[in-house]
């Protein structure tokens, strides 16, 4: 590399580096990467309507079929257990082919 003022020339072995370089830089950030906005329950369910409800429920219902969680009477917790107990929080996101998505986390938060 030769600086000559304002100017910078490369020699052909740096150039073909850098040129590799940025080519690998642009080529992983297309497609590793992936622009997804993701809602909250209330704000999804504005932003998504009827379509938001039903994967909302799609993903509820999936749960209970499958027995994740046994209904507790929360009258018979403690004021210890209730303050152990997690929330569940919802997610909206619109995949690539327009359907959408809901996944459901517990809120690690309180852990």
């Amino acid at each position: 590399m030769q600086k000559t003022s304002n100017v910078v020339a490369y020699d052909e072995q740096y150039a073909m580096v850098i040129a590799r370089a940025i080519t690998d830089l642009n080529d992983k950030s297309l497609n590793d990467t992936a622009f997804i906005q993701t809602y909250g329950l209330s704000k999804g369910l504005n932003v998504f309507g009827n379509k938001g409800k039903e994967a909302a429920l799609k993903e509820i219902a999936q749960l209970h079929n499958r027995n994740c969680f046994k209904p507790i009477d929360i009258g018979t917790l403690t004021k210890e257990q209730r303050k152990k107990v997690l929330q569940q929080l919802i997610f909206l996101v619109e995949k690539r082919d327009g359907t959408i998505k809901a996944r459901s986390v517990a809120d690690g938060s309180k852990q």
